[in-house]
Parts: C-alpha cells; sequence; structure tokens
C-alpha cells in the first residue's frame, strides 16, 4: 500500500513564517531521501517566500516502488532577507548537502526525520538529528484500520534551546538568523549540541569521561542484541547478540559473541576508554576486531560505522555500525541513570545510532 508523508505546519509556526506576506524572503521545505539520494519527488515546497503551500506532501512509496529503506525527511527553513530567493530546490540532490555547516553559510534551520518502510513488522520511525537542534516535531502514523500513533517532543523548542544554552559554554549558542534586516525569523536559527559538525568543536568533550568511567561499573550488565531480515546484497539473516566486559588492564571495552540463545556471532570487538567517548561525542574512535577469540586475526578500523568490513563482523551491510555505536549509547545510557539517582547530575543527549 503506498505511503504519503503530510506535512502541516502550526497555526502558530505558520503565522510566523509567513509575517510580511509575499516577499518576506521566508522559505521553507521538506527534503526526502532514501539511502544518499533524492527521491523522485521528494523535494516539495512548505512555503515560497512568504506564501504558504495547500496540502504539501510526498509519496514515500508508491505501486512501482514499495520501500523507502533508510529513508530520511529532513525540513528546512529559511531566511534570504526582503525580496531574496532560494536555490536549496536546485541544488539540493544527495543527503549530504544538508548539514550545519551549509545550513550557516545559506542561513537555514533543519529537522530529520528517519525512516524504513519494508512492509515488515521491524519497520520503524523517528524523529533524530544527532549535530543541532531547529524545531519542534510530531511524527504520526496513521495505519490501516484507522488507529494512530504519534511521537513527539514533551517540552517547546525555547524550552530545548534554554536548556543546551545552560548547558553550552558561554557564546556558543550563537546560530541565529543573519539574513538583512534579521526579519522575521528573529531568532536563534540552530541549537549547537555536542555531536556538531563544526571544527573546532566549540563544546568540549571531557564531561562525557565521568559518564564512561561510571559505566565501568555498568559494563557487565549490558546485551547488545541486532538483527537483519536479509537484502539482496546479503540475503542471509541474522542474529547477533553481544555482551559487554570492561577489562580494568587494558582500560579498554570487550563486546563478547552470546550464542547461547541463537546468536550467530563469532568475533569479539574491542574499543578502548578514550574511543569509546570519542564515539559518544564524536562518533569517531577505533575498533578492533578479533576472529572467533580474543586472541584471534585482528582488523582495525578507523570509524564505529566503517564502509568496508572483513570476516564475520561485516556478515551483513551495517552490522558493525548497529552493534558498536549501539554499545556507544549503551554509555551514553549511564548519564540518564546517573541523573535519576543523582538530580543534580548533568543530563545531555547523546547521538543516535545513525551516522549522517
Amino acid at each position: 500500500m503506498p505511503t504519503t508523508m503530510n506535512f502541516a505546519l502550526s497555526s502558530t509556526l505558520l503565522s510566523h513564517l509567513t509575517t510580511g506576506g509575499a516577499g518576506n524572503g521566508v522559505f521553507a521545505y521538506a527534503f526526502a531521501f532514501e539511502g544518499a539520494n533524492l527521491i523522485p519527488g521528494g523535494a516539495v515546497t512548505l512555503v515560497s517566500n512568504g506564501v504558504a503551500t495547500a496540502a504539501p506532501s510526498v509519496a514515500l512509496t508508491t505501486a512501482g516502488d514499495t520501500t523507502f529503506s533508510s529513508g530520511k525527511v529532513y525540513i528546512v527553513i529559511q531566511q534570504a532577507g526582503a525580496g531574496g530567493t532560494s536555490d536549496l530546490l536546485s541544488t539540493v540532490t544527495h543527503v549530504g548537502d544538508i548539514n550545519s555547516i551549509d545550513s550557516a553559510t545559506r542561513n537555514y534551520r533543519f529537522d530529520l526525520l528517519e525512516a524504513t518502510l519494508s512492509n515488515s513488522a521491524s519497520d520503524v520511525a523517528d524523529i533524530s538529528a544527532i549535530n543541532q537542534f531547529g524545531s519542534t516535531l510530531t511524527l504520526a502514523v496513521q495505519y490501516q484500520g484507522g488507529i494512530t500513533d504519534t511521537r513527539g517532543y514533551a517540552v517547546s523548542g525555547q524550552a530545548i534551546d534554554t536548556a543546551l544554552t545552560g548547558v553550552s559554554p558561554a557564546g556558543v549558542q550563537n546560530q541565529v538568523f543573519e539574513a538583512p534586516g534579521n526579519a522575521p525569523l528573529n531568532e536563534l536559527r540552530n541549537a549547537v549540541v555536542p555531536g556538531n559538525n563544526f571544527s573546532p568543536n566549540p563544546i568540549p568533550g571531557s564531561d562525557w569521561t565521568a559518564y564512561v568511567n561510571a559505566f565501568k561499573n555498568w559494563a557487565t550488565n549490558i546485551e547488545i542484541v541486532s538483527t537483519f531480515n536479509g537484502s539482496p546484497q546479503q540475503p542471509r539473516a541474522a542474529l547477533s547478540v553481544y555482551r559487554a566486559e570492561y577489562d580494568a588492564g587494558t582500560n579498554s571495552f570487550w563486546l563478547v559473541p552470546d550464542n547461547s540463545h541463537g546468536g550467530m556471532s563469532t568475533d569479539y570487538i574491542n574499543i578502548s576508554m578514550q574511543d569509546l567517548i570519542d564515539n559518544v561525542y564524536l562518533q569517531t574512535g577505533k575498533l578492533h576486531v578479533y576472529a572467533g577469540s580474543k586472541t584471534g586475526a585482528e582488523h582495525t578500523y578507523d570509524s564505529f560505522t566503517p564502509n568496508t568490513a572483513a570476516g564475520d563482523v561485516a556478515a551483513y551491510p551495517g552490522k558493525v555500525k548497529l552493534i558498536a555505536t549501539g554499545f556507544g549509547e549503551a554509555a551514553t545510557a549511564v548519564n540518564n541513570i546517573a541523573v535519576a539517582l543523582d538530580p543534580d547530575a548533568h543530563l545531555f543527549p547523546g547521538h543516535s545510532s545513525n551516522a549522517e
């Protein structure tokens, strides 16, 4: 059954974007990508130079193309200044074209929805942006039979901006709309979060050290399970089950395969404490993968999300990514546990398991 994504701007946001009417220099778009590429008809205008588009939508799947795999939908709001124009519709064709650096150059804000539609029970969707925050969103899914489920933010965008500003070094949250006259969008354009694309990173990562140190005592409680249903590239389905261990002798963590309940992995993964800190913060860090045991043949990767991998750990596309970044998020969970136990502890959101 074809799936269409409809876009509806709140009355408050719509009024804000159309202040002054036609010619105010404000543009809003949605761009839908499958994998790296814009899908056919995937660029849609929500607001054009201060004028709202009636009932904008994108067909994520059609009768001829029934899947939307590794899909990303970006919501972009740009201010070009009164009488200005936008070139985003003609220049955004690949998923990497929208990023924090370009948004600062071309004066736009963006937010991200992710989804995989494969006509299976494992289909998922989320609201996710690991390197910045622009606006609050609500994702509503209407299933066959009229049932609707929604996910969104429990607080306002202003509350999130205020919280991020409060835990950031002075002057970091300065990504404001810069168009001539700075109107009508006289406000913060994007809020910067730790996993941003700026170099040097304006938010220090030192706070993560305390969380990862605490994680040493929790590591043995962590079990990571990832499933893969097969693909044209690798039709064999797979189940991976890993348990975490902390090795005090090397100050590193091991991901040890557990095949007692149907797991199929045999490789052992080692991650140093510093590399885990770097991954939680910047999505970098080395992976050391050993075939069959902790002393087996070693393959080393310079990323938690390598494009190519060898051995059992690469038995299907994305396996290293699911396991290793899942482990990074397990460390981030200690952050939330710390806040639950100590209200004075600082809470900062980690990254999702996608890598942009």
